[in-house]
């Protein structure tokens, strides 16, 4: 099921519950990651274009850019998927933030540049699709205001309507 709620669960203010029809898939490339990073940092955008960059972001996103974060440094560290990185860093291939302590000043800055990167990739990609969609956007904000939650037939409704 594919739903969005403005309902607060679980520390959370609201989530996207995303149904996924990968079934088996193992093998992902980087545009994959780098959109599951775009998608993880689309409310924080679309609260900015909603509500204008003037206001101050707040701390709803807080779980959303932990996760694109663990993405992208997991495309850096884990898949070595970043060709400069996966070069340098021979033996280092572990997502466990703890084995930086393991590397030098300069491969861990590496890893925090190119992981930044990804985000910053992800973050454009996500923001031009909202700003392309700005008319959906807005619809899909209205309706949340009024019902709390949105299942994938009112999604697709909205869709329709634009």
């Amino acid at each position: 099921t594919t739903a969005i709620t403005i309902v607060p669960s679980e520390g959370m203010l609201g989530f996207t519950l995303f149904e996924y029809e990968l079934e088996k898939q193992t093998n992902f490339d980087t545009d994959y990651f780098i959109d599951s990073i775009a998608s993880s940092l689309a409310g924080r955008i679309a609260e900015n274009i909603l509500l204008g960059e003037e206001n101050k972001p707040t701390s709803g996103a807080a779980e959303d850019l932990k996760k694109a974060t663990s993405i992208a440094r997991a495309i850096v560290t884990k898949f070595g998927m970043d060709d400069s990185c996966s070069k340098n860093m021979t033996n280092f291939c572990n997502d466990d933030i703890s084995d930086l302590a393991l590397l030098s000043n300069e491969k861990k800055q590496l890893i925090e540049n190119k992981t930044q990167d990804f985000i910053n990739e992800a973050y454009e990609r996500a923001e031009k699709i909202l700003n392309d969609n700005r008319k959906l956007l807005d619809l899909i904000a209205q309706e949340l205001l009024r019902s709390e939650i949105l299942v994938e037939k009112d999604l697709d409704e909205l869709c329709s309507q634009v």
